[in-house]
Parts: structure tokens; sequence; C-alpha cells
């Protein structure tokens, strides 16, 4: 009965100095903003609302939109002014609904971001009409047969010079552009990515402005729209397949900060190589991998705080045989819960070290793509995680769509392919990292003990010191083993580069990527460790990275062990720290779950994460006002 009482103790323990100096950490330099996006939720077209068909879903998303929009809280001028406040507004949004800010980043990092990217004073006029949903848009990018194979997309942007117009065309079935979102109800503009091809040439792929619906929302003459229809979730996004036939354009339409073509009918570039101008005109899609990580990351936030919410109130057997106890206080739900918990916030200021280079790259320009491609697949693959086990550890409650976690399930699976397969992603990381070590500019960490001699002889290796370098001989192996390898195969066996990298290295590669991943992350937690000023803060950020770094060491023991960097009698020892560094942070649960800042509003909130109970008392045919005021929604008719 003491245990019992001990451990419901600390389910209730709560520190608002110390939960306030988490969320600063959190969500880093934008508190004033956070507060802002706080109150714009209160507007009850935020309210969550089930069981709705699918055209009503999509005007829903659309309806959030434009209340988004008329805030004003973010602009696409943000970009060139503000560019932290980008990633600010997906972050709140990830909270809320997967659909509107899958909406939201394509209109205003996809489309608007493309804009200010490769825009000159000509398209001025056109932008401003962008923040005011005037200009609606899609991004047309991937298409049906090309995706992670884009420099060779099929749609064509031929120049007429006589006419001083381009033709927008798409020649076969594989062409068509797929899965654009806004693209089957919303969007009236189109940024169309082609192949163009001036005086007979190909001069590789560009951006162009393109009107696919006209002032009544019809189509555009030679563009046909086809609705993809129902998708596994986020059905508020109104995915479409669009297909253009000898589409004609103004000259002035091709977005020409990089490159054109002039009024005398020459393409003109700064760029010789074809290769390199595409991936600077689709150089949005970079910071569309740190949006996508922003709304995961909130989603996990979101998944965790209704299980942990839920945990703390459902009661299951205790010691007296009576339904007296919280399952959040057994070890099962906590060895679930609480691990995910410590990740999601060494993700998360992994991340924040992400937004800072965004923001300021000066001098660190060639760390941009790794260090975001890293982050956008581990902080979806970490959603997949986390929302599958809050909905597990949930039980039937979890289930429910009103409970929400279906937001995380749903938002985890679309990010691990969007804007970039994860698994392809993760070779980009790994092509850049022995691009940098090339050049001698592949920073790896510094380590304090010695993988070899000092750390295999040690009977204890729990120690936060040594789990950091654990960590981080990882990246150091992981780079030792796939350069071996390259170099084997290449340099002494003669095989193509090609046939060893897509054929022999595919499980090195995603290692090494994980690894150096594992690393970035755990700076940025370590770096929040080293400057905390408060004590009590210093302890609960100790406890979190050293519970983290244990699951890691955890989860890998077989690999240290088979590369002898640990000893068998140490390893017996890991499982045993473990289990204490997941009850070590418990009493913390509330700090940490309270510094994620949800949406108070009680309408926005799972009912499962308020009061089941109360939420159950009422008979399904009933709105559901008396457990959490204006939730807006019916469970379903009174048979």
């Amino acid at each position: 009965m003491e245990q019992t009482k001990i451990v419901m103790d600390q389910l209730k323990a709560f520190d608002p100095e110390i939960s306030k100096g988490l969320q600063q950490l959190f969500f880093n330099d934008k508190q004033e903003k956070v507060q802002k996006w706080q109150k714009l939720f209160e507007d009850p077209v935020f309210y969550p609302k089930y069981d709705i068909p699918l055209d009503a879903q999509r005007q829903l998303a659309y309806d959030r939109l434009k209340k988004v929009s008329e805030a004003k809280l973010f602009s696409i001028f943000d970009f060139n002014n503000d560019p932290k406040n980008l990633l600010t507004a997906h972050e709140m949004l990830g909270y809320t609904d997967g659909s509107l800010a899958t909406k939201f980043t394509v209109q205003f990092n996809l489309f608007g971001g493309t804009l200010m990217a490769t825009s000159t004073d000509r398209h001025m006029p056109f932008m401003k009409k962008v923040d005011d949903l005037t200009n609606m848009g899609c991004f047309c990018f991937s298409e049906l047969g090309y995706g992670n194979n884009a420099p060779k997309m099929e749609t064509t942007a031929h120049y007429d010079d006589k006419t001083k117009t381009f033709t927008i065309h798409s020649p076969t079935t594989l062409s068509q552009k797929y899965w654009i979102t806004n693209g089957a109800c919303h969007a009236n503009q189109a940024i169309v990515f082609a192949q163009t091809i001036v005086k007979g040439k190909n001069e590789g792929v560009n951006p162009f402005i393109v009107r696919v619906r006209d002032d009544n929302m019809k189509p555009c003459a030679g563009v046909t729209i086809e609705d993809m229809g129902f998708k596994m979730g986020l059905n508020g996004i109104d995915n479409a397949k669009l297909k253009f036939n000898q589409v004609k354009i103004p000259r002035e339409n091709m977005l020409n900060k990089i490159n054109d073509v002039t009024e005398a009918g020459d393409f003109v570039s700064p760029i010789p190589k074809v290769t390199q101008r595409f991936f600077k005109v689709a150089d949005r899609l970079l910071s569309g991998r740190l949006c996508i990580a922003a709304m995961c990351l909130s989603t996990c936030k979101m998944c965790l705080c209704v299980a942990v919410k839920y945990s703390q109130q459902r009661l299951g057997v205790g010691l007296s045989g009576e339904s007296d106890t919280p399952i959040m206080a057994y070890q099962l739900q906590q060895n679930a819960l609480m691990p995910l918990i410590a990740r999601t916030a060494v993700l998360n200021f992994g991340y924040n070290d992400a937004k800072d280079l965004f923001a300021n790259p000066t001098g660190r320009e060639f760390e941009q793509i790794k260090t975001f491609c890293v982050v956008k697949t581990m902080v979806g693959w970490h959603l997949q995680n986390a929302a599958t086990v809050c909905r597990e550890r949930c039980g039937g409650g979890g289930f429910t769509a009103h409970a929400q976690l279906h937001q995380g399930i749903a938002g985890a699976h679309s990010g691990m392919t969007a804007e970039g397969d994860n698994r392809v992603l993760m070779q980009k990381v790994v092509k850049d990292i022995l691009a940098d070590l090339q050049q001698k500019r592949h920073r790896l960490p510094a380590m304090t003990k010695c993988p070899r001699k000092g750390i295999p002889s040690q009977d204890f290796i729990t120690d936060l010191e040594t789990l950091t370098n654990l960590i981080y001989y990882r990246e150091h192996a992981e780079i030792k083993n796939m350069t071996d390898i390259l170099k084997k195969k290449i340099m002494e066996e003669g095989k193509k580069f090609f046939d060893v990298w897509m054929y022999e290295v595919s499980d090195e590669i995603q290692n090494l990527a994980t690894a150096f991943g594992e690393r970035i992350f755990l700076e940025g937690a370590l770096n929040r460790l080293n400057a905390a000023k408060s004590d009590k803060l210093k302890e609960v950020l100790f406890k979190t990275i050293r519970l983290h770094c244990l699951h890691q060491l955890k989860e890998n023991l077989g690999w240290y062990l088979m590369n002898g960097v640990i000893n068998a009698k140490a390893a017996k020892y890991v499982d045993a720290d473990y289990q204490q560094a997941v009850k070590a942070l418990v009493p913390h649960i509330n700090d940490i779950i309270e510094a994620y800042d949800y949406p108070r509003i009680a309408a926005m909130n799972a009912p499962i994460a308020r009061d089941y109970v109360k939420f159950n008392e009422q008979p399904d045919s009933e709105n559901v006002n008396a457990a959490g005021g204006l939730f807006d929604f019916k469970k379903g008719p009174k048979l």
C-alpha cells in the first residue's frame, strides 16, 4: 500500500517553476507568438468535429486556414524578416489539425515560400495576394512516375519566341502532377515545375505560375483536375491529380530570380549545370522538411499529453483488488510512456538547433541539407512510434476518433514520405557526410573516453558521460565502416559507385545517418543542460537526457557488445539502471507535460484527457457539452 501511495503522490507532483523553464526551452524564442496562437485557438472554428462528410472535412480545413490567414500571425514575407516564425506556425498547427497544418504548409511554405525564393519584382503584385488566400496555391512538383527522381520529370514548358509564351504540357500518364494538396477544391493558382525547352534545348526544371481555376472556380482551359478522394487519414486535405494540355502562359509567369528567359528569347542562368539548377529552384523543399518536423513534434506532444492525462485518471486494480490505482502508476505504463517523453524532449532540443541553423546559416550552409533531412526523418519516425504506443496504452479509449491519437498515426505516415521519403533522405544525409569528410568539414563529436581501451574496461557504463561517449562513438564507427566498405568495393574490386550504393550498402547507409542524427539531437540536449541556471531545472534535464541515453543503449546493446565497446558484465547492469531511470523521471511527468503548452481550450482536448467518466455519462445522441464546454460533435445516433 505504501508503494502505491508513493507513486500516486509522484503522479500529482507539479513544480510550476520547472515547467515554465522547460516550456521556454521547448519553444525557444517565440513565447509571445505562442500566446497569440493560443488566443486564436479559442475561436470555435478550431473545435474538433467528427463524423462529417468528406466535403465538410475539406471545407472545415479551409475555414480554419482562412481564420489563420486573417489573424496575420504569419506572412510569406517573414521568410526575409523572421524565418523562425514559419516554424513556430507549424509547431502550433501541429497541435490542432493535421489537415489544416498541411494546407498551411503548402500555401505558405511550398507555394508562398517558393515565390519568395524564386520571384522578382514583376511578381510582387501576385505575391501580395498570397497571405489573404486571394491567390490560393498548390505546388505541382511530384509526378505519378517521378518522386525521388524529380529532376527527370516529364512535364514540359516550351518557349515560343513569337508569342512570348510558355506552353505547359503533360505528355504522358506518368507526367501528371500527383498528390497535389489544395488541388481538388481550393487552389486557383499553381506553381508548376517543368522541363524548360528554349530554342530546342532542355535547360532543366524551372517553376512557373499557372492559373488552374477561373473566377468561378472552374478548371481553366487545358487543365484537368481529378479528386483523389478518401485517404487513410487527414481527409480535410483536398489532394488532386493535375494534367496540363498545351496550356499557354506569359513569359513573365516564369519565376526568374535564378534562371530566366529574356525578351530576346535567350535562356540565361548563373548556374552552368542543369542538375545544380534543379536543387536551387526546389530549395523550398528543404525548409519544408523542417516544417514537417515541427508539425510531427507537436503532434507527438499532443499524443503524449492525451495518453498521460488519461492514464492518470483511468483506474485499474490495486493491492486491495479494487479499481483504485491509476494505470500510470504501473511499471507497464511508465516503461511505455516515460522513454517517449524523454526522447521527445531530446528531439525538441535538436530540432531547435536546426531552427537556428535555418534562420542563421552563415558559414554553415553546407550543414543544412544533412541536418534538416535527418531531423525530418527521425522526428517523423518518433511520432509514428509514439502515436502507436499512446494509442495502445489508452486501450479502447484511444481508438475513438475523439481521442485524437489517430491524428498522430496518420500524420506520421504522411510525414514519412511527404517532401522526401525518409529512407531516401537518409541516403542524402550520408552522401553529404561523405562529401564533407572529403572536404574536411564534417564535424565529428569530441570524445572524453576511449571506446577501445577505456570504456570496455568499465563494469558500470550508465553515467551520463559514458553514455554520451557511447552514442558519439557510434557515428565514428559507422563512418569508418562505410568508408572502408566503399574503398574495398570501388577502389579494390572496381565496382561502380551506383551499384555499390543501391545494391550493397543500404543498411550501412541507414545506420550511419541514424548515428549522425542521434548525435546532433543529444548535443542539442546537452547544450541545454549545461546552460541551465536553475538547479531544479538542471535535475529534470539530467534525468530526461540520461533516460533517453539509457534507452538508446538498451536498444542497441547488441551492437556495442559485438563491436567490443562494452563488456558483458557492464551490459548486465544496463536494464536495472534503465528501470530506475524511468522511475526517477515519473515525479516530473506533470512538469514536462504541462510545458508542452498543449492548447488549453477545453473543447480542443480529447475527452479521455479531461474526464472520461463524465464524457461517458451522457447518452450517445447528446452533444458532449457537459464534458467539455463547446465540444462540437455528436457521438452517434441512439439505437
